[in-house]
């Protein structure tokens, strides 16, 4: 109870100084002149206003900072501070340093002190206007928003997923966009190139269809890999070539075919059908089959089979043959020169010549046949050339002129 009673008794003598009226007065002046010697002292520190009629502390200041922080929804220029708050820059500069060491969440970007709270609101308005649009790229929403690209792109990454229902895309184009865009453009790729039937460039199906190009191409390459586009896609960007499934296999069809009814491939003729390399097509394709490579043309089985036939008649009969007209028409007088040097170069029971191959017996059979007009012409030779030496044997040598000179002028003086 006494404890009650000594409150009552403050609570009485603190009303009546309350009404009772003072009969001293701190005039302004005297205000000035008293803060004044307080900051001479070092007992207290003040910031003087632009106008100078009034000065604050800095503790004040800072508050004042962080309510001006929050009226503005988390995002402030420190320009604006200094002229809300009517203090200078430098001063407003240093409160929120102070501010920033005390409070982590803080950030000074480009001049703006922004909160926790806005970059929050910030991410929920990205995530609202994703939603809409389908759709933004980071540089538009930096130049929405008057913030750095980095800072955008930070705030994007840290959200997706919580803030953000949306997905960045990862070749770096600074692509957001919704899973739904995505579902879309994917539906509508896939629909598009199911309908080709003959390799398509892509460049002109990217304009057309007015797509975004970097999910356009990863979306197309998503589809080839997953099996859910049968085809191939060759090259980059805009000039990239999409070939389906079914024009290879209608090649592959064509050059089997070919080859089965023919018995050899003819590159010029693989080229037509839009194979840019047939060589390379060729040995890939028929790797485990026995095709011999020539300049013009790859040999099958049943055409060397013939080859093989008429150099084994050659073998047995002694005789020779001419592999040329054997040969495919596509075949040259080279190409026929290399089958046999790469078939038939180290039989020494053969002679090769040109497209010609020849038995060793056909070519001693010649010899015997063409000895006497051999004997015959090297008799001729022989006669011909005796009689020649003959009759230089009997002309007289030519003289010289200074000798014959000489000889002359004797003879004269001995007649005389």
């Amino acid at each position: 109870m006494s404890d009650w009673s000594e409150i009552r008794r403050l609570q009485a003598a603190f009303e009546q100084v309350q009404a009772s009226s003072t009969t001293h007065k701190l005039s302004e002046r005297n205000c000035v002149e008293i803060v004044n010697k307080l900051i001479e002292m070092g007992l207290v520190s003040v910031i003087y206003t632009l106008d100078g009629k009034e000065y604050i502390v800095s503790e004040y200041l800072e508050t004042e900072i962080r309510n001006e922080l929050d009226s503005h929804r988390g995002r402030i220029n420190i320009v604006d501070l200094q002229q809300l708050l009517n203090v200078d820059l430098s001063h407003i500069q240093k409160g929120v340093g102070n501010i920033m060491k005390k409070d982590s969440t803080l950030e000074l970007i480009q001049g703006d002190l922004i909160s926790s709270d806005y970059k929050e609101s910030l991410c929920k308005e990205i995530n609202e206007y994703l939603l809409q649009n389908g759709h933004v790229t980071l540089a538009d929403l930096s130049t929405t928003f008057s913030l750095p690209l980095d800072y955008i792109t930070t705030c994007v990454e840290n959200s997706i997923g919580i803030l953000i229902k949306g997905r960045l895309d990862k070749s770096g184009s600074g692509l957001l966009y919704t899973n739904a865009y995505v579902s879309r453009h994917k539906a509508m790729i896939r629909g598009t190139f199911s309908a080709v039937t003959r390799p398509t460039p892509v460049g002109p199906i990217l304009l057309r269809g007015n797509y975004n190009e970097n999910l356009f191409h990863s979306v197309l390459h998503e589809l080839v890999s997953t099996g859910q586009l049968s085809g191939i896609v060759h090259g980059h960007s805009d000039k990239a070539l999409y070939i389906p499934n079914i024009y290879t296999q209608m090649q592959n069809q064509w050059v089997d075919n070919f080859l089965a009814s023919n018995g050899y491939l003819e590159y010029d003729a693989i080229s037509r059908l839009g194979i840019n390399d047939p060589l390379k097509y060729i040995k890939q394709r028929y790797k485990e089959q026995n095709l011999l490579v020539l300049e013009s043309c790859c040999l099958g089985p049943s055409v060397l089979g013939e080859v093989e036939g008429c150099v084994e008649e050659v073998t047995m009969t002694g005789k020779w043959v001419d592999v040329l007209p054997i040969l495919p028409t596509p075949c040259t007088s080279e190409d026929a020169v290399l089958l046999l040097q790469t078939s038939y170069g180290m039989d020494e029971s053969l002679v090769l010549s040109g497209s010609v191959v020849a038995h060793v017996k056909f070519f001693k059979h010649c010899l015997e046949i063409f000895k006497p007009l051999l004997k015959e012409k090297a008799e001729k030779a022989t006669l011909s050339s005796g009689n020649f030496l003959r009759q230089v044997s009997k002309e007289p040598l030519p003289s010289g002129g200074g000798g014959g000179g000489e000889g002359k002028k004797g003879g004269k003086q001995k007649k005389g």
